[in-house]
C-alpha cells in the first residue's frame, strides 16, 4: 500500500445553519454600572421557567437575593437596593433551566 491524499470539502453553508443553543434568557442591561445605591436589570426571556437572581460579592458570597421564582417569558425589570451594602465589586448571578450567566458591578 502507498501513501493515499484525500480531499474533504466542507460546505459552508451547512456549518451556518447548524443551530446554536438558544439562550433561553438574555441580559438585556445592568445599569447604571457604576451605580450608587440602585442597580436596574433588565432581563428578556424566551420562555417562562424558573429565575433566580443573586447578588455576590468580590469573594462570590451570597450577598443578596434580587428575585427567585417563576417569571413568564418577556421583558423583566428589578432593582437591587444596595444602599445598605460598601461600596465595592459585587457580582449580580442570573440562573434559569439552561442558563447561568454573571456581570460585574460596580457600588460608589
Amino acid at each position: 500500500g502507498g501513501d493515499h491524499e484525500v480531499l474533504i470539502r466542507v460546505d459552508e453553508d451547512l456549518l451556518t445553519e447548524i443551530p446554536e443553543e438558544p439562550n433561553s434568557i438574555s441580559i438585556e442591561g445592568v445599569f447604571p454600572n457604576p451605580f450608587t445605591n440602585t442597580c436596574n436589570i433588565k432581563l428578556d426571556l424566551d420562555h417562562a421557567q424558573h429565575v433566580r437572581v443573586d447578588v455576590l460579592d468580590v469573594k462570590g458570597s451570597h450577598a443578596a437575593r434580587i428575585r427567585s421564582g417563576h417569571l413568564g417569558s418577556g421583558d423583566h425589570h428589578m432593582q437591587w437596593d444596595a444602599s445598605g451594602f460598601p461600596a465595592g465589586i459585587y457580582y449580580i448571578s442570573v440562573k434559569g433551566d439552561q442558563f447561568n450567566e454573571v456581570i460585574r458591578v460596580l457600588k460608589r
